[in-house]
């Protein structure tokens, strides 16, 4: 019983770092295309 609310929430904890990890890139990209232009 107590497994299941650990593994839902390592799932939401490796949701959440994807999506800053996406973040960060897309900001990364997003500030180089703006020194760049």
């Amino acid at each position: 019983m107590i497994i299941v609310p650990a593994l839902s929430s390592l799932l939401v904890i490796n949701r959440v770092r994807s999506i800053n990890r996406l973040h960060l890139i897309i900001s990364y990209l997003s500030t180089r295309n703006h020194y760049n232009s």
